[in-house]
């Protein structure tokens, strides 16, 4: 019998670094044990790119079709290399312009990426022949291109959301590109074969918004591969209480003063100092969440470390 097949459409992909590429990467593997393959339709360089350090060589054996991203991806990849004050003309200028073509662009700013993807899927279907196709978001412009390709070729299609789209803060919801923007989203949940989301929330949410679909709409949590963590770390032998957050606020779209207000009152009051507490923040440096950091004063409490592996 005839193995069966998936075709992914992510913009993130291994070796990238992200907690997307984590979950669509463990699916890829988890399903090649249940006898599918796989097809990954992915960026080249895409500039949401970590470190190249993420690998997991029981998927290797997936076919991946890499595409080129577009100019904006350049745009914002050359944005992030420069090197020195964040603050200088030059990096403002190209941030100024990536952002005004985040607002321009609809629905997102990988749409370049995804009209090449589905022509590169759709080039390469006979090769491909995939039983069911599965895009993951962000960016909701993998869906569309997944959603076209399932549609041309008659193969069902199952939406991954890891953030929702229209009711997410990471969208604009300015008036006319908020009404093409729902309109799309749904488009895209009616000729869908199954909706996935991470939490019962989002389901929630989802429903809430599009009753007519609640049937369709599943939660596949989030979650960790023990294979990953096959082994003992110790704990700490200190009385320090730790807090780690791990991530990207995006550009102060996600708001962490009430936390931060909240360790200021505790340390003022003397319930908290850094012999007993600690908050580390890894991720890419966010300027917006620096400054509140210095102007609370909790530098000796707060502690910013790198993306890692």
């Amino acid at each position: 019998m005839k193995p069966k097949s998936v075709l992914f459409f992510t913009y993130g992909y291994i070796p990238h670094n992200s907690p997307g590429v984590l979950r669509i990467s463990k699916f890829a593997k988890y399903l090649s044990k249940l006898g599918w393959s796989s097809t990954v339709v992915t960026a080249k360089d895409g500039y949401t790119s970590r470190s190249g350090t993420l690998n997991h060589p029981e998927v290797d054996r997936s076919t991946i079709i890499r595409v080129d991203e577009g100019a904006l991806g350049k745009l914002k990849r050359a944005q992030s290399s420069l090197k020195g004050d964040h603050g200088s003309a030059l990096w403002s200028l190209k941030g100024s312009i990536a952002k005004l073509a985040r607002y321009l662009l609809i629905p997102d700013r990988d749409v370049s990426w995804a009209i090449k993807a589905f022509r590169q899927a759709s080039r390469n279907v006979e090769g491909i022949k995939p039983d069911v196709v599965l895009s993951t978001s962000p960016n909701p412009s993998s869906h569309l291109a997944a959603s076209a390709f399932s549609r041309r070729h008659s193969v069902p299609h199952v939406v991954d959301f890891r953030d929702l789209w229209c009711a997410s803060a990471l969208y604009s919801n300015l008036p006319i590109r908020g009404a093409i923007e729902r309109k799309l989203e749904r488009w895209l949940l009616r000729h869908a074969s199954a909706i996935l989301v991470v939490s019962p929330g989002m389901r929630e949410v989802l429903v809430a918004a599009y009753p007519e679909y609640a049937k369709k709409i599943h939660v596949v949590y989030n979650g960790f591969d023990p294979a990953d963590f096959a082994f003992e770390t110790p704990a700490p032998s200190d009385n320090v209480f730790r807090m780690l957050y791990a991530g990207s606020f995006y550009e102060g779209r996600r708001d962490p003063s009430p936390l931060l207000n909240s360790i200021k009152l505790l340390k003022d009051e003397g319930t908290i100092r850094p012999s007993n507490f600690r908050f580390d923040i890894y991720g890419a440096p966010d300027r917006t969440v620096h400054s509140q950091v210095e102007a609370l004063g909790l530098e000796d409490v707060v502690h910013f470390q790198p993306v890692l592996s």
